[in-house]
């Protein structure tokens, strides 16, 4: 089983917090009992964020590539079982904008100008109608970011 990773819509005021104190991101992720004020907005990308990296950055999506990707961001933000990463409010909007209007008929049409063909986490290819599948998830996906956006949010993801 791969690590599964869960991206969170979180306020500028959160983020205040959490910068001050980052022991603050046991209430993102439910780590304690949980407190209504630390309620928010979540995308379970379960153990598939690498796959959907691999995807965005092949289909010319670099930002969204980089942003889900826990490679890429070093932070340790909680000395737990997480590994953490914030992507601000003002990085959403540049993936937003780079994701803009994405569909899933626009995927499958700049699949096939891939240089080589999408692979899971463990590098076997992935058939047809499980790439489908993944497309389709992007459009969710890409709402998500696009509400998170619209709040004015920014985005902690945890990888467990």
């Amino acid at each position: 089983m791969g690590l599964t990773t869960i991206a969170y819509s979180i306020t500028e005021d959160m983020l205040k917090k959490i910068k001050a104190d980052n022991e603050n991101l046991v209430f993102v992720f439910g780590e304690c009992e949980k407190d209504e004020i630390w309620d928010v907005e979540q995308y379970d990308f379960d153990s598939d964020s690498e796959v959907y990296s691999k995807i965005f950055r092949r289909a010319g999506f670099e930002k969204a590539g980089k942003n889900v990707d826990s490679e890429y961001f070093y932070d340790d933000l909680l000395e737990s079982s997480y590994t953490a990463w914030i992507i601000t409010s003002s990085e959403v909007k540049a993936m937003v904008e780079e994701l803009n209007n994405v569909t899933f008929a626009d995927l499958k049409a700049k699949s096939k100008d891939f240089e080589s063909p999408a692979t899971d986490r463990r590098g076997n290819v992935l058939p047809e109608d499980i790439l489908e599948g993944y497309f389709s998830s992007i459009e969710v996906i890409s709402a998500f970011f696009k509400k998170t956006a619209e709040q004015g949010n920014a985005l902690v993801f945890g990888e467990s």
